[in-house]
């Protein structure tokens, strides 16, 4: 389980002004979302990594076995159809004050 050992929420509000118990209650809320690790349903990057990675062990010569490298090009066809179907997401665009420098 990706959030297990976590102590629920502190109060929102702490006594005397001070800020700790609030950054650590943010700190927990967004570990209990985002987890110690990646997940495909998180980043579908992630999972078109793993179909790689397993086709490409599976056309090497110790393994040979081209049935499994046929179903990750198919799984990966899949995947890009219905990428190239979707209407992209808008950009996101900073003002200068608030991107980064590089």
């Amino acid at each position: 389980m990706i959030a297990a050992g976590l102590k629920p929420d502190p109060p929102a509000a702490s006594p005397a002004g001070s800020q700790r118990p609030l950054q650590e209650a943010a700190t927990q809320r967004v570990r209990s979302r985002i987890g110690p690790m990646r997940t495909l349903l998180q980043d579908v990057e992630f999972g078109v990594i793993h179909i790689v990675d397993i086709a490409l062990r599976e056309i090497s010569p110790a393994v040979n076995d081209p049935g499994t490298a046929i179903s990750c090009i198919d799984q990966l066809t899949r995947i890009l159809i219905r990428r190239v179907d979707r209407i992209p997401p808008e950009p996101i665009l900073l003002s200068a004050q608030h991107a980064k420098s590089a």
